[in-house]
């Protein structure tokens, strides 16, 4: 899983501006912090055991205990601090300059006779410390908080961690439902800010999930969510790497990563590394028409050797108990495909895929590679190859009396389920080394058959509806119990001569079907390709201070 990380993110320079005055104070049991320093549960567990003492926002209206008191970067009103200095307490102030930038713009505004309108959440920590200090003001969070004010006169003011979309949105609203008064914009949103949510619009089209770290009761965190998910990309939000889960990523082959203000660059790493290092556990992928194509013609030149010089080397009884069945049988793998050509040129014309009529040639010269080994066996055993079998007659009918890709995939997949326990019965039942041989190749060459079916089923499925499906599912069920009881009936005696009483062929058999069933969900595959962020990830790695994992994407 690829990780790909911001170009701005995490901490900003007032938060850091906090923490180093922090570091700074020699006695932590002797300083009350005046609310939250910031909004990262990680800084303050760690505040916590340094033994600095903190008041709950919630209550700032009490006075701190201890002398001296530490302002947040979040910043108080001149009220409240003229009121904290009267108490006798000492001010150690950490508030950002962007955030003082604020009140003094807002104070300036005032006086300056304009009606103040306030960006932002309501209730937020900053946004109380900017408004205590006005006599009057409006605090509007999104379009739908604006109407018509009385003053004819208007000054907006931001929020420094609310979203520069938002502000722009929310302005345009203020204009259009106030067209009667003057109205002053002074954008004070912060710079770091509006550089997280650049880098993470720039991010967002290069990757398919977001993870973004920072405290549950962030502004800025949450703005950063919210931009990601409104950009459809799946968004977690964790405070620090123990929240991460490995389900989120099951699906995802490449992920974005960017974190809040107020988070630890430790924080970050540790998310980053947890991500670097996670491999979820993989659903596979439906392979193209093309992929099959190169799998079809590589296996055709790496086949096992048979050791035909040998002779057939097989007893008298051992062939009597398969002879009939394996003439059945190997007829069954002579068709020249002239059906499921014609079927397959329909679906590859439709679907605008090409290589998959090339696909299915390969694959029924592989079948018809297993009817000639087969056949040369029975010459070499002396046995007549057989010109007709009911078996065989009956699924050519079936087969090109419903003539869709579906029906065909469908009953080569339950044929082949059945041919898995078949070639293991007739290698058990001999020991001639040719026919032994023979059959772990055609096994060999079996199982891949039954997954190519099945994905191109998983195809077909994908969009069908649950109700559907599920009827589908259970036509697949009767056709199984059909086609088990034709082959167990045509096939007995060569079965038990290889071990299988009819339980347990059955059961073998289910449990191969069972095993297909699920293949062919499309359940079981991703969907999404992965996105193409070969340059612009290339720049991104380049200019970040967290490098972003090299680690080759898993298919």
């Amino acid at each position: 899983m690829k990780v790909m990380v911001a170009e701005e993110m995490g901490m900003c320079f007032g938060v850091r501006d906090a923490l180093a005055a922090l570091d700074a104070i020699a006695e932590p049991g002797a300083v009350t912090i005046h609310g939250q320093l910031v909004h990262n549960e990680v800084v303050l567990h760690q505040l916590g055991a340094r033994g600095f003492r903190m008041s709950r926002e919630s209550d700032r209206e009490r006075l701190p205990e201890t002398e001296m008191v530490l302002i947040t970067a979040h910043g108080i009103s001149q009220r409240e601090r003229t009121r904290l200095e009267s108490a006798g307490k000492k001010l150690v102030d950490t508030t950002c300059p962007l955030v003082r930038r604020v009140h003094d713009t807002a104070t300036r505004l005032q006086r300056e006779g304009y009606h103040i309108v306030l960006i932002g959440r309501p209730g937020h920590v900053e946004v109380r410390g900017i408004v205590e200090d006005l006599q009057a003001y409006d605090v509007v969070e999104r379009t739908t908080d604006v109407r018509q004010l009385m003053s004819d006169r208007l000054a907006i003011v931001c929020q420094t961690t609310i979203a520069p979309r938002t502000v722009a949105e929310v302005h345009a609203a203020l204009v259009a439902a106030n067209p009667q008064a003057e109205i002053r914009f002074v954008d004070t949103t912060c710079q770091p800010t509006r550089l997280r949510q650049h880098s993470v619009e720039k991010l967002i089209p290069l990757v398919q999930a977001m993870v973004v770290v920072g405290g549950s009761n962030s502004n800025n965190t949450r703005e950063l969510v919210e931009l990601c998910r409104r950009n459809g990309r799946k968004t977690w939000q964790v405070r620090d790497a123990s929240e991460l889960q490995s389900d989120w990523f099951r699906d995802i082959d490449c992920v974005g990563l960017t974190a809040g203000t107020s988070t630890l660059d430790e924080t970050i790493r540790e998310v980053r590394d947890w991500l670097y290092h996670h491999q979820p556990t993989r659903l596979p992928r439906v392979q193209s028409s093309a992929e099959w194509v190169r799998y079809f013609k590589q296996n055709a030149v790496n086949l096992r050797p048979i050791p035909w010089e040998q002779g057939a080397c097989i007893t008298p009884d051992e062939l009597s108990a398969i002879a009939s069945s394996l003439r059945g049988w190997q007829l069954g793998e002579t068709s020249d495909g002239r059906q499921l050509r014609a079927v397959a040129r329909r679906y590859a014309d439709t679907m605008g895929d090409p290589e998959f009529n090339e696909a299915i040639d390969l694959f029924i010269k592989e079948e018809q590679r297993h009817g000639e080994t087969l056949g040369l066996f029975l010459d070499l055993a002396g046995v007549e190859r057989a010109r007709s079998d009911w078996g065989d007659n009956i699924f050519r009918v079936f087969r090109h009396a419903l003539p869709r890709i579906e029906i065909w995939a469908t009953i080569v997949i339950v044929v082949e389920v059945h041919a898995l326990i078949y070639y293991n019965a007739l290698r058990r039942a001999t020991g001639s080394p040719v026919l032994r041989r023979s059959c772990e190749q055609i096994l060999a060459d079996e199982v891949p058959h039954i997954r190519f079916q099945c994905e191109r089923l998983a195809i077909l499925h994908r969009n069908r509806s649950r109700p559907l499906l599920a009827f589908t599912m259970l036509i697949h069920r009767f056709l199984f119990t059909g086609i088990t009881l034709a082959i167990w009936l045509g096939h007995r005696r060569a079965l038990r001569a290889g071990g299988y009483t009819f339980n347990r062929f059955w059961q073998a058999a289910w449990n191969k079907m069972n095993a297909a069933w699920r293949r062919m969900s499309p359940g079981r595959y991703r969907w999404i390709q992965p996105a193409d962020t070969t340059s612009e990830f290339c720049q991104i790695a380049s200019r970040s201070k967290f490098p972003l994992s090299s680690q080759p994407l898993r298919i």
